[in-house]
């Protein structure tokens, strides 16, 4: 996931390449960012941070046509430049964009994006995540684009696990140490996000209950976040092969 922060040209050129050596594989994540410390650590003020989007964007979707092009844009210009390079999808890869609000994801449904969001930052639980997928399909379908392609994926904390005393161990601590850290969430605290089922963390059973939740709410794709709050590496991948053993075959 990439922010309006980052020069577009460099972002076009990295993901790119990743499109050729992932032979047209690449699915492409940006938002505007919402943390006022990553800002604040570049000097750009967060009021532009919608018109750097827009225009971070435009720059990278010209730049990967290929074709050698001018921009002189509020905050990057570009002259008489092609990319050594370009992605194998054409007219270039499948790009979503991440929103935390309902507002947004009108208007990304709107402009005929997919659209991703991650529900532990600005969900109160399922029936919030509800509204926020039904108001991105109405203004999809609304604006003209065909509801079929309309797509909806949510960022979700995942761990799963056999051994109660593995949560406490690992998940519960890890979890507490990332939402600490961020700016905005609707919740810090490990019980109520488990109660309001925005992570999928617990034993199977639980984890599959909470993504079949989550396809009812409108989600067509789960993004697995595994690695948070400087988790061990070895219950990291604990984790992941008890999800591919147990869970994922419950959603074939």
């Amino acid at each position: 996931m990439k922010k309006s922060i980052h020069n577009p040209l460099d972002i076009a050129e990295q993901y790119a390449m990743l499109d050729v050596i992932s032979h047209g594989r690449l699915e492409f994540g940006i938002g505007s960012g919402y943390l006022k410390h990553e800002y604040g650590g570049f000097a750009v003020p967060l009021e532009e941070k919608h018109a750097r989007f827009d225009e971070a964007l435009e720059i990278i979707q010209r730049a990967w046509t290929g074709e050698r092009f001018s921009y002189d844009g509020r905050f990057t210009k570009v002259t008489d430049t092609a990319l050594q390079l370009t992605p194998i999808q054409k007219p270039y890869p499948p790009t979503y964009m991440a929103v935390l609000r309902d507002e947004a994801a009108r208007e990304i449904g709107a402009r005929g994006y997919p659209l991703l969001t991650v529900p532990y930052a600005q969900a109160d639980g399922m029936g919030s995540l509800t509204r926020l997928t039904r108001s991105y399909r109405e203004a999809y379908a609304a604006a003209g684009h065909d509801p079929k392609k309309a797509i909806v994926g949510c960022a979700m904390h995942g761990y799963v696990t056999n051994d109660p005393a593995d949560l406490e161990r690992h998940a519960k601590p890890s979890l507490a140490r990332y939402v600490r850290t961020r700016s905005f969430a609707t919740t810090r605290h490990y019980d109520v996000l488990q109660e309001k089922e925005l992570v999928t963390i617990g034993d199977p059973a639980r984890v599959i209950a909470v993504i079949r939740h989550l396809e009812e709410a409108g989600f067509d794709m789960l993004l697995n976040i595994v690695d948070f709050g400087g988790m061990d590496d070895s219950a990291v991948r604990n984790s992941m092969e008890t999800f591919a053993r147990e869970v994922m075959p419950a959603f074939k």
